[in-house]
């Protein structure tokens, strides 16, 4: 065999492998490339700017003052993903807003990279607009997942309301949504991603009228509604193993916390759906004290949900039915097991 020939042989092997490795760590690289690009977009200019990645694409999304902060953003994500990796510029460029003399701008990005991190960027006038944001964004997902791209420039002009509300309200209604942003460039905000229905997709609106009512709104939300139907079927059998409490009491069994665990997975899979959890007694004992055992018993059941990691915990609600929706006959033994329950509803 030429030596030509073993060079090509050998080339071809290293690209089959690099295939093989990159679909192997496809979430890794990802990961990789987001770090890479992240690092590389630091400069002030670049604080409106999120990159996400899908598989080997990469996008640049918010908000910038000019067309050449846009080109130098893409010209420096490009240079940290290398050429086998393609960037797509959809960045914005910011309108005229309140700002200093100098032209700066006030701006506030809300976003998630391709782990799932709540990425928090832009330039904001002080410390305490930087902390009303940070506390806005922990209470919903935690410190451990963000990361904080704030700049703060005293003597910039302010947001002229608190941001913060809206911060955490967008969040609660669009967290982990598909495409969810979240921007605000002096009295503008822009709303981007996909939502479960029109009435969600008016109260995020409505949410930012009241934290900024002199705002300009782009309410560019879609509404897409989930494929519920497999996620309402696993939630079914969950419901068929049933959750034991110990008697008369709120606690959950030990031997219970697989359902737990597995209502955990699903609800982690199906990051944006709105559940009901569902309490029900059977009608032994008083009526008044069934309602409020059954509330108390729907409330455990989302805590130990929310304590397992389950994101946007806020579109859980717990509801106690009492004894009122019997599914089996109360006079026997396994019809009343069978009416002390808890279900997992969509809505």
């Amino acid at each position: 065999m030429s030596n030509l020939m073993k060079l090509l042989l050998g080339l071809l092997g290293v690209l089959i492998l690099s295939f093989l490795c990159t679909s192997c760590h496809h979430s890794a690289i990802e990961a990789k490339l987001q770090r890479a690009v992240s690092a590389n977009l630091q400069s002030p200019e670049f604080t409106g700017v999120i990159p996400t990645f899908d598989g080997a694409v990469g996008t640049l999304t918010g908000s910038v003052p000019t067309q050449e902060a846009a080109d130098a953003a893409l010209a420096a994500a490009r240079s940290a993903a290398g050429f086998l990796f393609p960037i797509k510029n959809n960045l914005s460029i910011a309108a005229t807003s309140p700002s200093t003399d100098n032209g700066e701008i006030a701006s506030l990005n809300v976003g998630f990279d391709a782990n799932g991190m709540v990425v928090l960027s832009g330039v904001v006038p002080d410390e305490d607009t930087k902390n009303k944001v940070l506390r806005a964004a922990q209470e919903k997902f935690g410190a451990e997942k963000l990361l904080n791209q704030l700049v703060v420039k005293p003597g910039i002009s302010d947001f002229g309301a608190d941001v913060g509300p809206l911060v955490g309200a967008f969040l609660s209604k669009g967290a982990l949504l598909k495409g969810g942003k979240l921007n605000i460039t002096g009295d503008t905000i822009s709303l981007d991603g996909e939502v479960q229905s029109d009435a969600i997709k008016a109260e995020v609106e409505s949410t930012a009228k009241m934290a900024y009512p002199k705002a300009r709104i782009q309410n560019n939300l879609v509404v897409k509604a989930p494929e519920n139907a497999q996620l309402q079927s696993d939630l079914n059998e969950l419901t068929l193993q049933n959750i034991e409490f110990e008697t008369a009491s709120a606690v959950i069994k030990p031997a219970s916390m697989a359902i737990i665990t597995k209502a955990a997975g699903y609800l982690k899979q199906y990051a944006t759906n709105a559940v009901e959890i569902q309490g029900h007694t059977d009608s032994q004992g008083n009526v008044a004290k069934n309602l409020t055992l059954s509330q108390q018993r729907a409330e455990a059941v989302k805590a130990a949900l929310a304590a397992q990691g389950v994101p946007n915990p806020d579109r859980l609600t717990a509801k106690g039915y009492g004894q009122s929706n019997p599914v089996a006959d109360n006079k026997t033994a396994s019809g009343r097991q069978k009416n002390r329950r808890v279900m997992f509803v969509l809505r």
